[in-house]
């Protein structure tokens, strides 16, 4: 199911290559950052700006041997990280403790923290093979999960929507929080202190739990001090979480369109992120609580439920990345017949 058609050297090689204009354009706006050191006032808006044009450079679309989604993730992931630490840069560059080697990874990662290292009792390196052996082990839960599925789809034919929907959502949190791990080890190998983003995202209690906790903390806190707190207001909830989960399901929608340029399903991101602060709502005027045992299988059968809003416009990462297009919890020719004139990925 995993195995990849075999892509000749030459057009792999030209998909790297149309990386090199987008990566150049963050790159460069990131080491003049680092040498200024500077705080630049209103004009790190522009540099935003012109971090986030990165994706324009790159055609995310007309691979021949379908590497060019995986290297648009990637651009559009450095950009967005890149252009939200420009927020923070002013009051980042007064910090006198602070190393130029430490301001560059902290612009370009969102798992690098500014504060030094902290005095522990264990090795650096003990440390990051903790963070190895933690991605390793999410690695092979989510390779036992797709054993299983093999075995009931080569006996079946087919799985059920509930499954190919479940099986989405494991396969994106396991090996992005695996990957996360694996990134926050090399962090720690070479002194850089590690600002972890996932607090076991699967474990969650609830919708709120699962956004203003447990997933991707970059975000949330990003959102929480430039939109909550700035534009929201404590006596209306309701107008707070649709301004938030609307700018994420903006910002969401950039990345995917950075990731799958039109070959995605517009608006079903702004959708997803809309139902997900209906939910909050909801959770946060139920009068009583329900037991841990009870809240956590409901909010990741509800995550399964409303994931595959999320994982239309992700689709073609996801098949780029290895994902089965037989596990989609969606039709491929109706994603893409979307929009009419949609071009349809190899």
């Amino acid at each position: 199911m995993f195995a990849r058609s075999v892509c000749t050297f030459g057009p792999l090689m030209r998909d790297a290559l149309l990386w090199v204009p987008s990566w150049l354009v963050i790159v460069t706006v990131n080491v003049w950052l680092t040498l200024r050191c500077r705080p630049l006032g209103k004009g790190r808006w522009l540099a935003a700006l012109c971090i986030l044009s990165a994706p324009l450079f790159f055609p995310a679309e007309g691979s021949t041997c379908g590497y060019l989604q995986v290297f648009s993730t990637l651009i559009t992931s450095l950009a967005i990280v890149s252009a939200a630490r420009l927020a923070d840069y002013d009051h980042a560059v007064r910090r006198k403790d602070l190393e130029r080697f430490r301001l560059y990874a902290w612009l370009s990662l969102p798992v690098v923290g500014l504060h030094a290292p902290r005095a522990r009792d264990t090795s650096r390196l003990t440390q990051a093979v903790r963070h190895w052996g933690k991605a390793l082990f999410k690695r092979v839960a989510w390779e036992l999960c797709a054993l299983l599925a093999t075995l009931w789809f080569d006996a079946h034919g087919s799985l059920p929507w509930a499954a190919k929907s479940s099986l989405t959502m494991l396969y994106f949190v396991l090996n992005l929080t695996a990957f996360h791990d694996l990134v926050l080890g090399f962090c720690v190998a070479v002194g850089l202190s590690p600002d972890e983003l996932f607090d076991t995202p699967l474990l969650s209690r609830s919708p709120r739990d699962f956004w203003s906790r447990r997933w991707n903390k970059f975000i949330s806190r990003f959102a929480l001090k430039y939109v909550a707190l700035k534009w929201g207001t404590r006596d209306r909830v309701g107008f707070t979480l649709l301004l938030v989960f609307g700018c994420s399901g903006l910002f969401h929608e950039y990345f995917a369109w950075g990731v799958g340029g039109l070959s995605r399903a517009p608006g079903a991101m702004m959708s997803f992120f809309f139902v997900q602060a209906l939910a909050v709502w909801v959770g946060n005027r139920l009068p009583w609580q329900a037991p841990v045992w009870i809240t956590q299988p409901l909010t990741f059968v509800w995550m399964g439920l409303t994931a595959p809003l999320f994982f239309m416009e992700v689709a073609p990462a996801l098949l780029a990345f290895g994902y089965p297009e037989a596990w989609l919890p969606f039709d491929r020719a109706m994603l893409w017949g979307w929009v009419d004139g949609l071009p349809h990925p190899n």
